[in-house]
């Protein structure tokens, strides 16, 4: 997988690559937040975020009463980032 800008500011963020970690197994963002002891919308919120950029994939929507579980995982057991995306990456 190529990845640019957008995707190394993604995975550079100690949240999202430690969701990352979590996800190599399918599970939902409900489990996630109970393992990492935060809010459920705000790890749904990265999830979401890691989705868009190609780093999760759906495995399955599961029914519960009215609502419905998204399970999901990574995409890949590595990710390169090229040297000229982190060249361009602000600094702080």
């Amino acid at each position: 997988m190529k990845t640019g800008m957008s995707d190394a500011a993604v995975l550079l963020r100690p949240l999202r690559a430690r969701i990352l970690e979590i996800l190599a197994e399918p599970q939902s963002a409900a489990t996630v937040a109970r393992r990492l002891s935060i809010a459920r919308q705000k790890v749904g919120y990265h999830l979401r975020e890691l989705e868009k950029q190609g780093l999760l994939e759906l495995v399955e929507e599961r029914r519960s009463g009215n609502c419905v579980e998204r399970i999901v995982r990574v995409t890949s057991r590595a990710y390169l980032v090229s040297a000229e995306a982190l060249g361009s990456l602000p600094t702080r």
